[in-house]
């Protein structure tokens, strides 16, 4: 954020350390919540994906559970595409421009998981779709993982 997010401080803020340090604390703590937020509606996103390919999977899957699993990975894309420009303003303007193609780079992949996951609208499921539908989540967990946990991935990458 730097000195050229201070324009908005009030000239009181700007020269009263402790009316600063409580507006920067605010920040701080809102750049967590947004963050947060952020993570754990991809993560929940990644998560009904992968259990849409679990359940088209399984010979075991009810028609019923299928009904179920399709309601919670609808809900899941809806909160996620329904907030996608608000994630793109927040990593502009809270983590730096530097971020941004990362984010971007989700949210395309986002969009090719659920795309993957409407092929199988017309009730055939074949191995390419579900081939399909399990590359596109991986590589969504991949990125996910590289952008909210980046040590533990470059770690994860140097053992391999």
């Amino acid at each position: 954020m730097g000195c050229s997010a201070g324009w908005w401080l009030d000239r009181r803020v700007l020269h009263t350390p402790s009316r600063l340090h409580q507006a920067t604390g605010q920040q701080v703590e809102l750049r967590i919540k947004q963050y947060e937020e952020f993570a754990k509606d991809l993560s929940t996103f990644i998560f009904e994906a992968e259990i849409q390919h679990e359940f088209l999977s399984a010979d075991w899957a009810t028609s019923e559970g299928r009904v179920e699993t399709v309601k919670s990975y609808n809900a899941a894309i809806t909160v996620l595409r329904s907030k996608e420009l608000v994630y793109l303003a927040w990593a502009e303007r809270y983590w730096g421009s530097a971020q941004l193609p990362a984010f971007e780079s989700i949210v395309q992949r986002v969009k090719e998981v659920d795309e993957a996951v409407h092929a199988f609208n017309d009730n055939k499921i074949t191995r390419e779709k579900l081939t399909a539908l399990h590359e596109r989540t991986s590589k969504l967990r991949a990125e996910t993982r590289a952008l909210l946990a980046p040590r533990k991935t470059r770690r994860a990458l140097a053992g391999a």
